[in-house]
């Protein structure tokens, strides 16, 4: 988990540079609290989903939910021209 903490700041900083200026876009630290909740609700759900997980199949998962949470909490709120910069 720790070397994705640091790739989902690097994701939200890159986010707040290279969109465009909305109103409500949010990429501190609201969001990103926002975006690991989700994400362990997630992880949650799969782990009791597959029972007992191995380390890489742990990893594997967080990996998972780290990009669905990013992409059901930032992808909705984005306008159309950022949507391809985010993709």
């Amino acid at each position: 988990a720790t070397h994705l903490s640091g790739k989902l700041v690097d994701l939200f900083q890159l986010c707040e540079t290279r969109m465009s200026n909305q109103s409500h876009y949010d990429f501190g630290l609201r969001a990103l609290k926002t975006l690991l909740t989700t994400a362990g609700a997630l992880k949650r759900k799969a782990v009791e989903e597959q029972g007992s997980l191995s380390a890489d199949e742990i990893l594997s998962a967080e990996k998972e939910v780290i990009v669905v949470g990013a992409f059901n909490n930032v992808v909705p709120k984005l306008v159309e021209d950022d949507l391809d910069i985010f993709a």
